[in-house]
């Protein structure tokens, strides 16, 4: 990724788990320096010292000082700032883009492909020679990129379906069927639905944002939102030290309502 990767004081767990695996620190840190922060996020499930350093990692200040920097002091009393800044932004997944580390932003727009979207990509071939599936979340102008480096094979039964130019529209959207047209020249009423498709893949970046301009966008929000409710909550209670009950019961609406404003009017 490029980030910063430095790492605070290793723990004794950390110094035992690294004396069994006979792999220094800064071999791990290295590794971990190529790795998104969904694959940093799923690492750091595998055990306990491994978890201690993937939250010791300063990528999380990095990837939240590009994403959002007026929010670098939304930490938690008592944890380490690095950790805490993972827990954000996690808690902001949703809304992160994965390789440029953007925050994306949702004004004027009604459905998720505004947003960053889980895109299949392969990592290096292993051992085995076989190219390692998984998925990271891309904004759009990422998505683009990645197209255009790996772009999706035309369905053989759309290379020479034609079919209504208002068909089109509805389907892939106006924009792809008005650059279909151009190269077309004058207003056919059918186009060729693998042009269309092409231009359509090329402005929203593959297929998997475009089945997400049918899907609304406040559902992502409401993810969001609950995610961050969460982190807000934590930050009050140990702040506070008000007992979990007491606080769902008198800070409930006020939290839930500062997480919700922060996705809502942080795009006004």
């Amino acid at each position: 990724m490029g980030s910063n990767t430095s790492i605070s004081k290793p723990s004794s767990s950390l110094m035992h788990f690294n004396s069994v695996n006979k792999i220094p620190l800064h071999v791990w840190v290295k590794i971990c320096s190529y790795l998104y922060p969904s694959q940093l996020a799923r690492l750091s499930q595998m055990n306990r010292a491994m978890y201690e350093m993937i939250t010791s990692l300063g990528t999380w200040t990095e990837i939240l000082k590009r994403a959002h920097p007026d929010r670098l002091d939304r930490v938690i009393l008592g944890l380490p700032i690095p950790k805490s800044h993972m827990l954000y932004v996690l808690a902001m997944s949703f809304r992160i883009c994965e390789q440029c580390f953007r925050y994306c932003r949702v004004v004027g727009h009604k459905n998720r492909a505004c947003l960053p979207l889980p895109i299949p990509i392969s990592l290096s071939p292993g051992q085995s020679g076989e190219h390692t599936p998984c998925t990271v979340r891309l904004c759009l102008a990422c998505r683009r990129t990645h197209f255009k480096k790996h772009p999706e094979p035309i369905p053989s039964a759309l290379q020479t379906r034609l079919r209504d130019a208002v068909d089109l529209t509805l389907k892939y959207g106006r924009e792809a069927v008005r650059a279909a047209t151009q190269v077309r020249g004058g207003k056919p009423t059918c186009l060729k639905e693998s042009v269309v498709l092409g231009f359509a893949r090329k402005q929203y970046g593959g297929d998997v944002a475009l089945a997400a301009r049918d899907q609304p966008v406040c559902d992502s929000l409401k993810k969001c939102a609950g995610r961050q409710y969460m982190y807000h909550s934590r930050m009050i209670i140990v702040a506070t030290g008000t007992p979990w009950v007491d606080h769902m019961a008198s800070e409930l609406g006020e939290t839930l309502s500062f997480a919700i404003g922060d996705l809502l009017l942080e795009d006004s």
